[in-house]
């Protein structure tokens, strides 16, 4: 199972668990009280300190997944859980870990995940589980752990050394490519305006530091929605070539002629569905699969919903 699975399906009674059968800490789990509300001068910073040190060690190394709210001990010569310590106002601490994540490590990472598990009866309080996965673009300073470079090592981090910085810069330099949903639109279509059509487009970046040669993709969508016949820009043109598809599913290849360098966004197709503001019922999320790989890069398979309330904002309104 991988770690993000495995992250995946933490819930309370694992919590509950790790306590009674007192699970230590390893290379990927580390537990760590919340301060929050209960701050005073020693240990006003300590949150953010911690995120940073987690963030910065977690990605790294071999990635991991922090526990907030288990208060762990020595036992054996390593930390175990040995309480559960609730945290309260959950919703705004959660808040506030997202707004530290970006500001706490240089260069930012990709992937992190915040995720509330509620006690049950209990409103507003709980713990937070949070996933860091291992980086491709390493190494991270921790801002707020004293500019160091944290690596973990057991069930501890540890100030990286020079030796050990060294390699990160060195690590295989290949292409990590991902999919962005580029644009969104909506308009009223239609003799009487009653009609509407909404619109995303989909893109690929490549956040790797090496060419992406060879890319493939294939997207899926449910049936309410269809590729624009006249693709990105009304006269046919894709951003990577069509080699099979029908209405709901598309496979496109770069061949050896259309490669993605570093840092760049590549738009590929336009999605879009017709409906009407009469029927309303009709109207649903895009959901969208994706499967994508280049040379000398892993399969990357994802899924994105766009929910029909975000399609319909305000600010998305196209007037053509």
């Amino acid at each position: 199972m991988s770690l993000e699975k495995y992250f995946d399906e933490i819930d309370l009674e694992e919590l509950k668990r790790f306590v009674k059968d007192k699970r230590e800490e390893d290379v990927h789990l580390e537990f760590k009280r919340a301060v929050h509300l209960n701050f005073n001068d020693k240990n006003r910073n300590s949150d953010k300190k911690n995120l940073s040190k987690c963030l910065s060690g977690f990605a790294n190394s071999d990635g991991g997944i922090l526990i907030w709210g288990i208060e762990a001990a020595m036992n054996n010569g390593v930390d175990c859980a040995t309480r559960l310590k609730p945290i309260n106002e959950l919703k705004k601490f959660s808040n506030r870990l997202n707004s530290l994540e970006g500001q706490s490590v240089v260069p930012t990472i990709e992937g992190v995940r915040h995720e509330i598990i509620l006690l049950e009866s209990e409103g507003d309080r709980g713990f937070i589980k949070t996933f860091v996965p291992k980086s491709r673009v390493a190494p991270h300073m921790a801002l707020y752990s004293d500019k160091h470079y944290y690596k973990r090592s057991g069930d501890s981090f540890y100030i990286a050394e020079h030796y050990d910085i060294t390699d990160m810069f060195a690590r295989d330099k290949s292409p990590m490519l991902d999919i962005k949903i580029s644009d969104m639109s909506w308009r009223r279509i239609g003799a009487e305006q009653n009609e509407f059509r909404a619109e995303i487009v989909f893109a690929v970046e490549n956040k790797g530091k090496a060419i992406a040669k060879f890319p493939y993709l294939f997207v899926q969508m449910n049936l309410a929605y269809k590729f624009a016949e006249h693709g990105l820009n009304g006269n046919g043109h894709i951003g990577l070539k069509k080699i099979n598809g029908t209405r709901c599913y598309r496979e496109y290849s770069g061949g050896n002629d259309i490669v993605i360098y570093p840092n760049v966004l590549l738009e590929v197709d336009r999605i879009r569905g017709e409906f009407s503001f009469l029927r309303m019922e009709d109207f649903c999320d895009i959901i969208l699969e994706f499967e994508l790989i280049a040379e000398n890069m892993e399969l990357v398979k994802r899924k994105i919903t766009i929910s029909k309330e975000d399609m319909l904002k305000p600010e998305h309104c196209s007037v053509r």
